[in-house]
């Protein structure tokens, strides 16, 4: 007796979901290689379809190699249908391999990834064109395994949102952004991102101690749907009232979105000697990046105001160059391992979204003191 749980209102057709069945009732040893399993008749009834769904959901199981029919006789599990499969995770990313060769942001997310499934036996590939066809693809093979994906682009989001519903026996991770519609995740799809709340909490706690009360923030515009830096916005700006006194003062200055490090640092430059210009003179400026954080810091040392007035950055993506900030140093690498383990990992995650602490980084000259 086979159990079927069929779903009528799944994405995938009821056919699909018996063929399944099949294939992992016959891949756990049931039905050893060259023996018969149930006839067509007796699918149907035990699935409570038709003849015709059952007999669809047993050609696909020919057509993909794992049975074979002889006529009058039956369908038999193929010889070769239990062979180890190689598996394999894929890597979404609308760039390809592309962007991790110039941003190390990216780079790091891979490193990862590539770490992890090398060390637990796995493929990585990167999927270009269709997503949906290609999993279609890895699905029809014999010798390959698909696990899984991961998101490593905040583009792809709500297309992860729409392909992990159409597969939902696969599991789909998306790294490193806070995005506005995460409680929309279908059961099969999960997060790992950095927790940029606590970081900002952290740095700016280590301002306040030390008796600064003057802020400016520093932020970027992002899309619409990408809340990362509101959040780190937030958590400074929680943290100056939480614990400042009533006097307290913080601005917040934003520049357009630029995707370039250099255009970043540029506008971060030119937005902060703007502000000194008008007037304002604050005690710290607290970035959402370490690109705006080294503009700042130029524009700060222009006016000849440093080390007087102290920068925060925050990702810690230059871990050794001559900055005069701390920052928050985003586990990126872990981020990729730790989807890894979630592809893999047989039990459902406790919580789909999972946030990793950043190592806070003490500001110093020439590189990085560790704290």
């Amino acid at each position: 007796m086979i159990e079927f749980n069929i779903d009528r209102n799944a994405p995938s057709p009821v056919y699909i979901q018996i063929r399944d069945r099949l294939e992992k009732v016959i891949r756990s040893g049931k039905y050893p290689p060259l023996s018969a399993i149930p006839p067509v008749a007796k699918i149907a009834e035990m699935a409570g379809v038709s003849l015709r769904t059952a007999d669809l959901a047993m050609t696909e199981l020919v057509r993909d190699g794992i049975c074979f029919r002889r006529r009058k006789k039956g369908t038999f599990v193929s010889e070769t249908c239990l062979r180890q499969k190689q598996q394999v995770c894929a890597i979404f990313a609308s760039s390809g391999t592309a962007d991790a060769a110039i941003h190390p942001l990216t780079n790091l997310l891979y490193r990862g990834i590539i770490k992890s499934t090398a060390k637990n036996g796995m493929e990585a590939v990167v999927l270009a064109g269709d997503a949906r066809e290609m999993f279609h693809r890895y699905e029809r093979s014999e010798e390959f395994e698909l696990k899984g994906a991961i998101v490593i682009d905040q583009e792809m989001f709500s297309r992860t949102i729409e392909l992990a519903e159409c597969f939902p026996d696969k599991k789909f991770v998306f790294l490193n952004y806070l995005m506005k519609d995460m409680d929309r995740m279908p059961p099969n799809m999960y997060a790992v991102i950095n927790n940029d709340f606590d970081g900002a909490v952290r740095l700016i706690e280590n301002l306040i101690f030390n008796g600064l009360e003057k802020f400016t923030i520093l932020t970027m515009e992002l899309s619409q749907n990408d809340l990362t830096y509101q959040e780190r916005v937030r958590g400074f700006q929680e943290t100056v009232r939480k614990y400042s006194p009533l006097n307290a003062e913080i601005d917040i200055v934003s520049i357009p979105k630029y995707g370039t490090i250099i255009k970043q640092s540029s506008c971060a430059f030119f937005a902060i000697r703007k502000m000194l210009h008008s007037g304002k003179t604050p005690q710290a400026i607290c970035c959402v990046n370490d690109n705006l954080a080294r503009g700042a810091q130029k524009a700060l040392l222009s006016e000849g105001l440093l080390p007087q007035v102290k920068i925060t950055g925050y990702d810690g993506l230059f871990p050794v160059f001559d900055d005069l900030f701390a920052t928050a140093k985003i586990p990126y690498e872990k981020m990729g391992e730790t989807a890894v383990q979630m592809i893999l990992g047989d039990e459902k995650p406790s919580c789909p979204l999972q946030k990793l602490d950043p190592e806070i980084l003490a500001e110093t000259r020439g590189s990085f003191l560790y704290t």
